[in-house]
């Protein structure tokens, strides 16, 4: 599970002028796209929203989807000593969603952020 946060990350879909004379497309989907062309840029997905689309789009089990988001990226990034589990002496960072896939609240070093 991978979401490249792109610059337009969250913007509603529609055309915006990121420099002077290079537009890029939003789509409803969030996909980002040199405007006029079918050159993928990136996507503006959210974590969350991959997850949602994870689970009952793609028909994956929750527990595998969220280790494809958590554990994975973690041992690839080779920090999973530290993070991608809930285990004591971990980092405690953690987002927890509701059953829409709403974030409810954010923990980072087991501190709640303000959302």
């Amino acid at each position: 599970m991978i979401t490249d946060s792109s610059a337009l990350k969250g913007m509603k879909p529609g055309i915006y002028e990121i420099e002077p004379g290079i537009k890029i497309e939003v789509d409803e989907h969030g996909s980002n796209r040199f405007y006029g062309t079918n050159t993928l840029l990136g996507s503006s997905l959210k974590f969350n929203e991959g997850l949602k689309i994870l689970v009952e789009e793609a028909l994956v089990d929750i527990s595998s989807a969220l280790i494809a988001m958590s554990l994975n990226p973690a041992l690839y990034l080779k920090i999973a000593d530290h993070k991608g589990r809930i285990m004591v002496g971990y980092d405690a960072d953690l987002t927890v969603i509701d059953e829409q896939y709403q974030i409810v609240a954010t923990y980072v070093l087991g501190e709640k952020q303000v959302i």
